[in-house]
């Protein structure tokens, strides 16, 4: 709930203010998006191997 109202305050200055945190004509940039898209997927990578990683070593090691 904090996270969506947190992204709309964002979203709601990055178009209405003079001076954004981010310009949204960024957006229009392929290589930024590509970046984000990226970013994105490494993140997720990276959690879900952190997430299994306690679990498979129980299994593996027998470690209780």
């Amino acid at each position: 709930m904090l996270a969506a109202l947190a992204f709309y305050l964002f979203l709601s200055h990055m178009f209405t203010s003079d001076q954004p945190f981010i310009e949204p004509g960024l957006f229009k940039d392929r290589n930024f998006n590509v970046g984000l898209v990226f970013i994105f997927m490494v993140g997720v990578v990276l959690l879900a191997t952190m997430a299994l990683c306690r679990p498979s070593c129980r299994t593996s090691w027998a470690i209780r």
